[in-house]
């Protein structure tokens, strides 16, 4: 797996825009590679996983077996 320290991004978060929030944690995932080093805040920040990393990692998972 193209693993790396899970990250999230706080750009353009301001307290009247509520997006759903999301971590990262594969450098595989395009979104992830959208977001500059400067921009990410390490660790979960206590959201979910980005759904392109979940399905890249449930994909290398099962082809390691």
């Amino acid at each position: 797996m193209p693993f790396t320290p899970s990250f999230y991004s706080q750009l353009g978060e301001t307290a009247e825009v509520t997006i759903v929030r999301v971590f990262h944690n594969n450098s595989a995932c395009h979104a992830a590679q959208g977001i500059a080093n400067p921009d990410r805040m390490p660790s979960t920040g206590g959201h979910r996983m980005c759904p392109d990393c979940l399905k890249l990692n449930t994909q290398e998972g099962a082809s390691r077996w």
